[in-house]
């Protein structure tokens, strides 16, 4: 008799961002929505799925591929820095 086993990957390694900090600038005018930031998370496990979030504000946005928009106009003179937290998972 033979015996084939297939041996399946866990979840043993959380995901981890490029960097531990990033820092972007953009324009007051910068249009609504449209991506001005890629980040990029990698994960070892096979088949992981990730799932980015924003620490909550009204301002920004991340999508599912890791890329921050903009939610609402900015404007230098009411504020000139925001700074929030990212946080990736891998959807465990």
């Amino acid at each position: 008799a033979s015996v084939s086993i297939d041996i399946h990957d866990v979840n043993d390694h959380p995901p981890r961002f490029s960097a531990d900090e990033f820092a972007f600038s953009i324009r007051e005018d910068f249009p609504l929505r449209k991506t001005f930031a890629q980040l990029r998370a990698e994960d070892p496990d096979q088949h992981s799925h990730l799932v980015y979030r924003l620490t909550a504000n009204d301002t920004f946005a991340i999508n599912g591929r890791g890329q921050l928009s903009l939610r609402r106009n900015v404007d230098r003179e009411e504020r000139d820095r925001y700074e929030f937290l990212l946080f990736v998972s891998d959807g465990i």
